[in-house]
């Protein structure tokens, strides 16, 4: 007689509502089978070590790549560019370097601006820009934090941003350009009918271009200082005066002012020097091809051309280093005139910007 046991085990469980129970017999075969899981079955110590293992293992390298991953970036890339663009067309304004000092809790932006509304290539007055420092919400006590402008020679601004939370987040500093834009006037007269037949058409697009315009038409440019920003970079920024930081910047382009223009005068030296010693050859050659005929006299003629070519080259660009060396010592006069003003205290400085607290975002 067979035991019920047995019996069962022979028996076919057919039915689709006995499929838990075939698919518990099928698990309970591959167990049995196994010597690994028979083996860890027996050895509990063993089995809780490797467990805990593999836990430890999978916590280090999820660590691990999120530490080497790169950052979560929650800004656009117009919003995190180091160059913005007024939209109006007034001229733009570079972000050239950005750096934190956390130990003091400063910032310090070194920016270049070009003048869009000037026949010539300059910068953008310091007098027509006004800053805003906008911090968000989260910070606390965001009117401590104070911005000075440091108005340079040439195209160049310094920002010193005093009292910055480790917290920060996210700091955008506005531009706002006041320069006077004489890129869209109207100069021209224009015919009545040519007016009722231009409104006309202008009139079925004017919506869809609407808002187009409004952001067209923005006369102030945002940097987003984060530190998702990579020109942003930590280093220590030692805690100086407005009057001192804008000495130590003049006393560094002094001397490289003065560095380049005495490269120039040397360049245009050697280029002189040059010139002599080919007018040597020159007449050198010219000596020689007076008993010269055919070929000869012919490869002579090319050599003198060129050595002429060459001499009238070296002319220009002797004359081009002169006359860089002279505008080079325009820019070192100024500096020197800056340096003398901010040591008597004549040196024009914008008044200091306090942040204000807005829901900027993050």
């Amino acid at each position: 007689m067979e035991e019920f046991k047995d019996y069962e085990n022979t028996q076919e469980l057919e039915g689709w509502y006995n499929w838990p129970v075939r698919a518990s017999k099928k698990i309970k075969s591959i167990r049995a089978i196994n010597s690994v899981i028979s083996y860890f079955r027996g050895h509990r110590l063993k089995r809780t070590l490797i467990i805990s293992y593999a836990l430890l293992g999978t916590m280090v390298w999820t660590a691990t790549t999120g530490y080497f991953s790169p950052k979560r970036v929650t800004y656009t890339e117009t919003q995190l560019r180091a160059t913005q663009t007024f939209g109006n067309g007034l001229g733009s304004i570079t972000a050239t370097s950005m750096t934190y000092s956390p130990s003091n809790g400063m910032v310090v932006m070194e920016l270049a601006t070009s003048d869009a509304t000037s026949a010539i290539q300059k910068g953008i007055n310091t007098e027509n820009l006004d800053w805003q420092v906008f911090l968000p919400s989260s910070v606390k006590n965001p009117e401590a934090v104070t911005l000075e402008v440091i108005p340079l020679t040439g195209d160049k601004v310094y920002l010193v941003m005093r009292n910055v939370p480790s917290d920060y987040t996210l700091i955008v500093i506005r531009a706002t350009n006041k320069t006077p834009n004489s890129n869209s006037l109207k100069i021209d007269v224009q015919e009545y009918n040519d007016y009722l037949s231009s409104s006309s058409n202008d009139a079925s697009v004017s919506k869809q271009n609407k808002q187009k315009d409004k952001e067209g038409n923005k006369n102030y440019v945002d940097f987003f200082v984060t530190p998702q920003n990579e020109l942003l970079k930590n280093k220590y920024v030692k805690n100086l005066s407005r009057e001192k930081f804008a000495l130590n910047i003049f006393e560094e382009e002094l001397k490289y002012q003065k560095g380049q223009r005495k490269e120039l005068l040397a360049s245009a030296k050697t280029l002189d020097d040059s010139v002599k010693e080919d007018t040597k050859t020159l007449e050198q050659l010219k000596r020689e091809s007076e008993y010269l005929v055919g070929n000869e006299l012919i490869d002579k003629q090319s050599d003198m051309e060129a050595i002429e070519k060459s001499m009238d080259s070296k002319e220009k660009d002797g004359a081009k280093a002169r006359g860089n060396a002279a505008y080079v010592q325009t820019i070192i006069e100024q500096i020197e005139k800056n340096i003398k003003a901010v040591k008597n205290g004549t040196y024009k400085f914008n008044s200091p910007v306090r942040s204000v607290k807005q829901d900027i975002g993050e």
